[in-house]
């Protein structure tokens, strides 16, 4: 109020957002003093719910877009020209919620349409499904979580894990980190070289301490199997590291003398195929947290 005292050119028109957190009483009072600065015409308040007659002279009731406003501003703010039978899912998605609406906007910038359509299979706003934009209450404080691109291509490949194989190597790596991450590891992806070795770091606590693996991650074709050079290799990495265990993840198969090296280090040495990859993709966000 003292600033407002003080502008020599004070606004016309004063806007106080976020109304609900004042009582009536409060409102009223405020809603006197900036009248009786000079040159104030109006004050605006807004709230959740609406104000009793006499502390608002002219309320405006703002509701949830109706269909063809959802679509104007689907096409318009998107950009994206949805199939008329998709564009009903759009807009139950976010409720005629215009946030919603710019929160997809922002979601969908720079993915392909099929991406765009797996974003929409949900609701936008259901706190109860940890997700970004609250549903017809009051805003409150959560703890959200974030779709990111790798959750939508871990999906993706669930259903074609022969997708797999379309990934460049350093892409295969970060998957791998995600769905070790997700099995309860601490992980750390190492920077991008040819040395081999360890891409990726993934350390969890045990009751017997700390323990770490060191993970590195091959995309080959099937019929480029991983021979006994490369995981000894590895095991050589990690003797020099002295690290608890090594885990060496393909999206092809294992020599015969690569198995049979692996077993005689048994303990300390793992070899995972792609079948091993799309159990992990199968058991993602599921709540499994073993190796």
């Amino acid at each position: 109020m003292a600033e407002l005292r003080a502008e020599k050119e004070p606004p016309r028109i004063i806007g106080i957002d976020n109304a609900d957190a004042f009582a009536p009483a409060t409102i009223l009072e405020m809603t006197k003093q900036i009248q009786n600065l000079k040159r104030i015409e109006a004050v605006v308040f807004t709230r959740r719910e609406p104000l009793e007659r006499e502390l608002a002279r002219d309320q405006l009731a703002l509701g949830p877009l109706t269909m063809e406003e959802g679509r104007e501003f689907v096409r318009h703010g998107l950009h994206i020209d949805f199939p008329a039978d998709e564009l009903p899912q759009v807009l139950a998605a976010a409720n005629g919620n215009p946030s919603a609406l710019a929160l997809l906007h922002h979601l969908t910038q720079g993915k392909s349409y099929d991406e765009i359509k797996q974003l929409i299979r949900g609701r936008l706003y259901g706190m109860d499904e940890g997700l970004i934009v609250p549903d017809k209450q009051l805003i409150v404080a959560a703890k959200p979580r974030i779709i990111t691109a790798n959750e939508i291509l871990i999906e993706k490949l669930r259903k074609e894990p022969a997708g797999l194989y379309d990934l460049d190597p350093r892409k295969f790596e970060e998957l791998i980190a995600d769905l070790m991450e997700d099995m309860g590891y601490e992980v750390e992806l190492t920077p991008r070289s040819n040395d081999g070795g360890k891409d990726i770091l993934a350390s969890r606590d045990t009751e017997h301490g700390k323990m770490l693996c060191l993970v590195e991650a091959k995309r080959y074709s099937i019929d480029n199997p991983i021979e006994v050079g490369l995981v000894r290799q590895l095991y050589g990495t990690l003797c020099d590291f002295n690290a608890s265990s090594a885990m060496l993840v393909t999206t092809s198969r294992f020599t015969r003398g690569a198995a049979e090296f692996q077993q005689r280090n048994q303990y300390r040495l793992a070899l995972k195929d792609y079948g091993n990859v799309v159990q992990w993709l199968s058991g993602y966000r599921k709540g499994r947290r073993r190796k």
